[in-house]
C-alpha cells in the first residue's frame, strides 16, 4: 500500500478550482486568483484574509458591487477548507449541514462533505458521496481516487483496485495537472511495479504541467521511498518532499510522508525528524495519521500508557479509524488489559473483516520492544490472513533472525524478494547478503554453551580468548542473577564493522560494538581496522552483551532498553573497574546543560545521536539504586517488567519513590557523587546558549552567564562574539576570574603568546581555575620550552579532573611523554602506571609500561600489562610472543604454550604490526620473512614441549619449524635441536 487518505491542503487547492473561471477584469475573481496563489504557496493566514474579504463583501457590498455568486461560493468553500486543514472537521460537518440544500447539492460542498466525513470515520456517508461525484463524471480521476480509498479502507479491496486500474484508461488533458496527478495516485496504489512505473510516470506529467501544485510531487516523493526504500545509489523521494515544503510552505502530507522517510534513516538526526511531526500537528491537531505516528514512537519507547492517551484522542476523532484501533489495542496488550485489547481487535475488524495488519502491527511493536520470539506468531497469524503481505514477511524474517533461527529468516528474506520482485528494500538486501556472507566466509564452531560463528582469519584467535571470557561470564553472571540459559547462546562475530551494523540494525553506520538480542549476540571483531584506532575492550563488550542475555531473560524481554543496557554497563564496573566508558565529562556536560533525562522519557536516547549517554545514564542509574537498595531489588525491579507493569508502578512497588522523585534524588547523586570536585567548562550546547541569552536579556549584569555565554562561542570557532561577551564582562569587572581565562584563550587562539600567558597566570591567581585551562596554558609553556611550568600546570590539571582518561589530553599522558623527553623514566612511568590504572582503554602506554617493566626485570608487571592489552587486540603477534616469553620466565609453561600458539595464529592480514600498511604493504604469508618468524615460534613450542618431557610434541614442532623457514637460520637450529633431543 502506497498511503492512506488524509485531508491535506491538495483538496482545498482543487475545490477552489472547481467551476468556470471568472472574467479576468472581474476585480473579485482577481482576488479569487490571489487567494489560490496564496494558498499554493502556504500562506494560509493571508488566503484566509481574502477568501473572508468576498464573502463579507457578497453580504455587505451594494449590489454593483459585490462579488459573483459563483465567486462567492468559491471563497466560501474555501474558508471551509482551510477549516479542514486545521482538523475543524465537525464544525466543517455542522456549517455544510446548515446550508440550503441547494447549496448542499453543489459539488464543491459535497467534496467539502466527503473528506470531513471521512475523517471522522463515516465511511458510508463518504462512499455515497465519492461514489455520486464519480458517477456524475468518471473522468474525475480525483473523485475515483477517493472513492477507491474509502472502498479499501472498507474491506472491498477488489473494487478499489478496479476502480484505479480503470484511471489509465481515461483521457487526462495535458495541462490539467491535478487530475494527471490523481491518475498517478491511482496507480501507485496497486502497487505493482508496472503500475508504479506508470504512476511515476503520469505523476512527472503532472509536476510538469504545473510545478506550482503540491499534490504530484508530495506522491511522487512517497513513490520513490515505496520503489527504493532510500537504498545508497537510487533516487530519494526527501529531494522533491523538501521541496514541496519549500514551495508550498507547511503542507501536511509532504510533513508527514518526510516524518516517515526520513524514520526509516536511523542515521538522519531525529530531532530534526521528530519537529516534522510537530509541525504536522501544529497545522493540524486533530491530524489522526500525525496522531498514530506520535502514538508509534512512544509504545516502542515503552510509554505504554502516553500512547494510549494518545490513541483515544486519535479514537474521539474518528473512531474508525482501523490503524489507530490496532495500535490502540497493542497498547492495551502491552499493558495487560487483554479484554480491551479484544474489544478494539473487534472494533478494527466490524470496520474491515479482512484487516490483517492489525496482527502485523503488533508483531511490529514486539519486535521494536525486543520481543522478537512473541512477535513471530502474530507475523505468522498476519500471513495466514495475508500471505502476500510483505511488510509481514519483513516482520517475520527480523523476528526469527534474532531469534537466532536463521535458516527459516532466510526462507522468508527470499519469499519477500520474490513478491516484490523489481523493488528496492535496502533492509532486505542487506539481510541476505549477511546471510550470504556467513555461509561463505564464516564457521560455526559449536561448544558446551555456546555457538560461535568466526570468521576465517578470526576464528583461532578468538576461539582461545573470546570463547574463555563468555564461559566465565555464564558462571559469574549466572550465579549472581540466579539465571543460566539451557539453549545454546549464538554468537556472531563479525570481521569488519560495517557487516557487524548490517547484521545488527540492517544498515550501515550503527555505532556500538555488539548487540544482544537474547538468544543471539553479534559484535565486531577486534580485528576490525576502524576500531583499533579507537582501543576497544572486545573483553568488556562480550562481558556486557551477556550481561543483556540474562536480563532479557528474566525479564521475559520487557525490560526498556536503558534498564538492560543499565544492568550491562554496570556490570563492565563490577568485573573491572577499567572498564569504564570515557564519558564522566559528558555527564558534566548533560548536567550542566541540563539534559541528564528523566526515567521515563530515558528510552527515547536510543533513538538518536545521544544513544552511548542512553548507556551511560542507565548505568549510574543501576549503580544509583544497588548502592542505595541493594543489588537484589534492582534485580527485583528488572523481573517485575516480566508481567508487563509500568516503570512507575515498579519504582514505587520496588523503591516506595515516583519517577519524579527518584528524578531528584538522582540529580542530587549524580551532582555530589559523581561531579564533585571536577573544575570543567561545560561545553553548551544550543539549548543551553539559547536559556543564556534569554537570561541576559533579564539580567544584562549577570557576568557568569555572560562569560558562558562567550566560552560557548568559542567552542564554535565564534571568537568575534565571545570577544563582544568578553568585552561587556571586563568593562564591568576588569579582574572577572574566569573572564580573565576567557581572555588568555581567546589571546592563545590568535598567536598572542605573552599576552595569553599573563592573561591565564592573572585568571588563576584570581581564583579561576578549569581542566581545559590549565592544559592549554601548559602546552603553551611546552611550546616556550618552560617544561618545569608545563609540568607544574599539567599537576594541576590532574586536581580538576582526577579521573581524565582522554588520551588526546589526559594530564598523565603529557606528563609521561615531557618527562620521557627529560629522562625521567621513574616518573614517566609512575605517571603512565597512574593512568593505565584508571582506564582499560590504552594500548599502546601498557605496551610501553610493559616494556619498561621487563627492563627492569618485573616479568609479573610485564605479563599482566600485556594480558591487558591483548583485551584491547588481540591480533597481534609480537604481543604474544612476548607475553609467552613472560609467562615462561615466570613459570607457567602451559599459560606460555598458549601464547605462542595464538601468535602463530595471526594472519598478516590481521597483524595489528600492519595496522597502517596498504593492502600491498601487507607480507604474504608465504615470504621468507613470515616464514622464519612462524618457525622460531614453533622452535619455542617445541622447548616447552621438550621441557615437560613430551618429545612426541617437541618433534613435531621442530618438524614445523623446519617446514616453514626451509634454509633459514631457523631450520638449522631445529634440526641441532632434533639431532640433540633424540
Amino acid at each position: 500500500m502506497i498511503g492512506s487518505m488524509t485531508v491535506g491542503r491538495w483538496v482545498l487547492v482543487s475545490c477552489l478550482a472547481i467551476g468556470a473561471v471568472p472574467a479576468q477584469d472581474d476585480f473579485w475573481a482577481e482576488e479569487l486568483r490571489s487567494a489560490e496563489r496564496s494558498l499554493l504557496k502556504g500562506r494560509l493566514a493571508e488566503a484566509r484574509d481574502l477568501l473572508e474579504e468576498i464573502v463579507l463583501s457578497r453580504d455587505e457590498d451594494p449590489d454593483d458591487e459585490r462579488p459573483a455568486a459563483a465567486v462567492a461560493r468559491r471563497a466560501a468553500q474555501g474558508l471551509l477548507e482551510l477549516r479542514l486543514v486545521r482538523g475543524e472537521y465537525r464544525e466543517v460537518l455542522e456549517a455544510i449541514d446548515a446550508l440550503p440544500l441547494q447549496d448542499r447539492q453543489d459539488s464543491g460542498y459535497r467534496r467539502l462533505l466527503a473528506n470531513a466525513r471521512f475523517a471522522v470515520g463515516d465511511y458510508a456517508g463518504t462512499r455515497v458521496l465519492w461514489q455520486a461525484l464519480h458517477d456524475a463524471d468518471p473522468a474525475d480521476q480525483e473523485a475515483r481516487y477517493r472513492l477507491g480509498l474509502v472502498l479499501r479502507e472498507t474491506g472491498d479491496r477488489q473494487a478499489a483496485f478496479d476502480l484505479w486500474r480503470a484511471a489509465a484508461e481515461q483521457h487526462v488533458a495535458e495541462d490539467d495537472a491535478k487530475e494527471l496527478a490523481y491518475t498517478g495516485m491511482c496507480l501507485a496504489e496497486l502497487g505493482t511495479r508496472s503500475d508504479v512505473e506508470a504512476a511515476s510516470a503520469w505523476l512527472a506529467r503532472a509536476v510538469r504541467s504545473d510545478p506550482d501544485r503540491p499534490e504530484a510531487r508530495t506522491a511522487y516523493g512517497r513513490l520513490q521511498f515505496r520503489a527504493y526504500g532510500e537504498a545508497n545509489g537510487f533516487p530519494s523521494g526527501e529531494r522533491d518532499l523538501q521541496k514541496v515544503l519549500q514551495e508550498n510552505g507547511e503542507y501536511h502530507d509532504a510533513l508527514l510522508e518526510l516524518y516517515r522517510l526520513r524514520r526509516a534513516n536511523f542515521q538522519l538526526d531525529p530531532r530534526k525528524t521528530e519537529d516534522l511531526l510537530g509541525r504536522a500537528l501544529s497545522l493540524n491537531p486533530n491530524s489522526v495519521a500525525a496522531l498514530i505516528e506520535r502514538a508509534v514512537v512512544l509504545l516502542d519507547d515503552r510509554r505504554f500508557a502516553d500512547a494510549a492517551s494518545v490513541l483515544d484522542r486519535a479514537l474521539e476523532i474518528n473512531p474508525r479509524d482501523k490503524r489507530a484501533l490496532a495500535h490502540r489495542a497493542a497498547a492495551a496488550m502491552l499493558l495487560g488489559k487483554a479484554q480491551a485489547e479484544a474489544e478494539l481487535r473487534a472494533r478494527a475488524r466490524a470496520v474491515d473483516p479482512g484487516f490483517a495488519d492489525i496482527d502485523r502491527l503488533f508483531g511490529d511493536h514486539l519486535v521494536a520492544l525486543y520481543r522478537f520470539g512473541d512477535a513471530v506468531p502474530f507475523y505468522q497469524r498476519a500471513l495466514d490472513a495475508e500471505p502476500g503481505s510483505v511488510a509481514a514477511m519483513h516482520g517475520l524474517a527480523k523476528a526469527l533472525i534474532y531469534s537466532a533461527r536463521n535458516d527459516e529468516a532466510l526462507a522468508m528474506l527470499q519469499r519477500a524478494a520474490e513478491a516484490e520482485r523489481g523493488f528496492v528494500h535496502p533492509w532486505r538486501s542487506n539481510a541476505l547478503a549477511v546471510e550470504q556472507l556467513l555461509e561463505e566466509e564464516y564457521q560455526e564452531v559449536a561448544g558446551d554453551s555456546f555457538a560461535m560463528h568466526l570468521h576465517d582469519d578470526d576464528r583461532e584467535v578468538l576461539l582461545r580468548y573470546l570463547l574463555p571470557v563468555f564461559r566465565e561470564a555464564k558462571e559469574v553472571l549466572g550465579d549472581k542473577y540466579g539465571y543460566k540459559p539451557a539453549e545454546h547462546v549464538s554468537v556472531e562475530v563479525f570481521h569488519t564493522w560495517a557487516d557487524f551494523s548490517v547484521r545488527t540494525i540492517g544498515f550501515r553506520g550503527f555505532s556500538a560494538l555488539g548487540a544482544c538480542f537474547g538468544p543471539l549476540i553479534t559484535m565486531v571483531s577486534p580485528a576490525d581496522r576502524v576500531l583499533r584506532g579507537q582501543d576497544f575492550v572486545w573483553a568488556s563488550t562480550a562481558w556486557h552483551e551477556y550481561a543483556h542475555v540474562l536480563t532479557l531473560a528474566l525479564s521475559k524481554h520487557r525490560v526498556p532498553r536503558w534498564l538492560t543496557e543499565g544492568f550491562s554497563v554496570y556490570e563492565e564496573g563490577q568485573k573491572n573497574p577499567a572498564w569504564e566508558r570515557g564519558m564522566e565529562r559528558d555527564l558534566w556536560d548533560a548536567y550542566h546543560n541540563q539534559e541528564v533525562v528523566p526515567l521515563l522519557q530515558l528510552n527515547s536516547l536510543f533513538r538518536g545521536p545521544r544513544i552511548l549517554f542512553g548507556y551511560y545514564q542507565g548505568g549510574l542509574i543501576v549503580e544509583y539504586l544497588a548502592g542505595k537498595h541493594g543489588f537484589d531489588r534492582v534485580v527485583e525491579l528488572l523481573r517485575g517488567y516480566g508481567d508487563d507493569r509500568p516503570t512507575g508502578e515498579l519504582f514505587e512497588a520496588t523503591f516506595g519513590v515516583s519517577p519524579r522523585e527518584f528524578d531528584r534524588e538522582f540529580l542530587a547523586w549524580v551532582a555530589d557523587e559523581k561531579l564533585r570536585g571536577l573544575k570543567l567548562v561545560p561545553r553548551f550546547t544550543d539549548a543551553s546558549i539559547e536559556r543564556l541569552t534569554t537570561q541576559l536579556l533579564r539580567e544584562p549584569d549577570d557576568l557568569d552567564a555572560r562569560v558562558n555565554l562567550g566560552w560557548a562561542f568559542l567552542q564554535r570557532a565564534n571568537a568575534i562574539d565571545a570577544a563582544d561577551q568578553l568585552r561587556r564582562v571586563l568593562g564591568a569587572d576588569p579582574n572577572h576570574p574566569r573572564g580573565l581565562l576567557l581572555h588568555a584563550e581567546l589571546l592563545r587562539r590568535r598567536g598572542a603568546v605573552d599576552e595569553a600567558s599573563a592573561a591565564f597566570r592573572a585568571g588563576f591567581a584570581a581564583g579561576a581555575d578549569d581542566f581545559d585551562s590549565r592544559i592549554a596554558f601548559g602546552k603553551l609553556l611546552e611550546e616556550l620550552g618552560n617544561v618545569d611550568d608545563a609540568a607544574r600546570e599539567y599537576q594541576r590539571a590532574k586536581a580538576c579532573w582526577p579521573r581524565c582518561t582522554d588520551q588526546t589530553v589526559a594530564p598523565n599522558l603529557l606528563l609521561a611523554v615531557l618527562l620521557r623527553e627529560e629522562g625521567r623514566e621513574s616518573e614517566a612511568m609512575m605517571e603512565l602506571k597512574g593512568y593505565v590504572a584508571r582506564t582499560g582503554r590504552a594500548f599502546e602506554p601498557r605496551l610501553q609500561l610493559a616494556a619498561m617493566e621487563r627492563e627492569l626485570g618485573n616479568r609479573e608487571e610485564e605479563a599482566r600489562l600485556l594480558q591487558e592489552a591483548a583485551q584491547i587486540d588481540p591480533f597481534m603477534r609480537d604481543l604474544h610472543v612476548r607475553l609467552g616469553d613472560a609467562l615462561e620466565a615466570l613459570g607457567r609453561p602451559e599459560e606460555a604454550r598458549t601464547e605462542f600458539e595464538v601468535a602463530l595464529a595471526v594472519r598478516p592480514a590481521v597483524d595489528r604490526a600492519y595496522l597502517q600498511a596498504t593492502a600491498a604493504e601487507i607480507p604474504d604469508p608465504q615470504t621468507a620473512a613470515e616464514r622464519e618468524a612462524r618457525a622460531e615460534i614453533y622452535i619455542r613450542l617445541a622447548r616447552l614441549a621438550h621441557a615437560k618431557g613430551d618429545d612426541d610434541e617437541a618433534f613435531r614442532e621442530l618438524e614445523r619449524a623446519i617446514a616453514a623457514s626451509r634454509d633459514g637460520s631457523a631450520a638449522g637450529e631445529a634440526a641441532q635441536l632434533l639431532q640433540d633431543w633424540r
